[in-house]
């Protein structure tokens, strides 16, 4: 583990007990069209960037919470300190916390937490591991895509495009009438990160992406990558599977759904 990982790794951590302990209490909840936020997304984000701006003091940070924090640093870290808000709200376990040091573009290290179930991955590009232990998709089942679950994973623009005249709309529409007419089962993921890692780990056989956001995509990316999963960018459209044939064949569904 780099010294960039030590750090994600330990704002994860920070945060981590303290959504274990919220998870099921009542919360003071901001509710929108497209999402919602809680005091617990606030609190878990001000641990994250206290570890953070104590470790590497000059690095900027975007966080989704209080936005950006300019800094001198070549490091840019990326911060999502409760990614799946509203199963956390309703009480399903499926979230996490994600921090990912970004330069020039490209993501370094981040670690992903998900508290409920338990698991910690920290990634870099020389590798995924999983509470310490090495992970890759190599190991695991390389199914058909008949057989396969796969996630849909969509941004926030196309969330404001939803029920809107724009391509964006009706790019997301065909994307997952086609993934839902060829895998075996689709899961619309409103906890990104988690379901990344569950990809990297061969639990979920891919993830189709349409324009993911920056703090889940860049998590989602190294973890995945690191993992050695194969990946096919088809426009606004980003495919991750566990094996190159059903990345082939995915890119292959998504191409034919935007061409129409």
């Amino acid at each position: 583990m780099n010294d960039l990982a030590r750090v994600a790794d330990a704002a994860v951590g920070a945060a981590s007990p303290y959504l274990a302990d919220r998870f099921g209490d009542d919360l003071d909840a901001d509710y929108s069209a497209g999402d919602v936020t809680t005091d617990a997304d606030r609190e878990a984000e001000r641990l994250i960037l206290d570890i953070v701006r104590e470790r590497r003091p000059d690095d900027p940070i975007s966080a989704e919470e209080s936005g950006e924090h300019p800094g001198s640093g070549s490091i840019r870290w990326v911060v999502d300190p409760l990614d799946g808000t509203n199963n956390f709200t309703v009480g399903l376990p499926t979230f996490g916390s994600a921090v990912t040091a970004v330069e020039d573009g490209q993501p370094r290290a981040t670690a992903v937490d998900l508290p409920i179930v338990g698991d910690r991955y920290v990634a870099t590009p020389d590798g995924c591991r999983l509470d310490g232990h090495r992970v890759a998709v190599a190991e695991s089942d390389h199914l058909p895509v008949e057989q396969s679950t796969v996630g849909v994973v969509i941004g926030s623009p196309v969330i404001e495009a939803i029920d809107g005249p724009g391509e964006l709309d009706e790019t997301f529409r065909a994307v997952v009438s086609e993934t839902r007419g060829t895998a075996k089962r689709v899961i619309e993921s409103w906890a990104p990160v988690v379901h990344y890692s569950q990809c990297a780990q061969g639990r979920l056989d891919a993830i189709v992406a349409i324009r993911p956001d920056e703090r889940e995509r860049v998590a989602g990316e190294l973890v995945t990558q690191a993992a050695g999963c194969p990946e096919r960018e088809i426009g606004p459209v980003t495919v991750t599977a566990t094996h190159d044939a059903l990345a082939d064949r995915l890119e292959r569904v998504v191409t034919d759904a935007i061409d129409g």
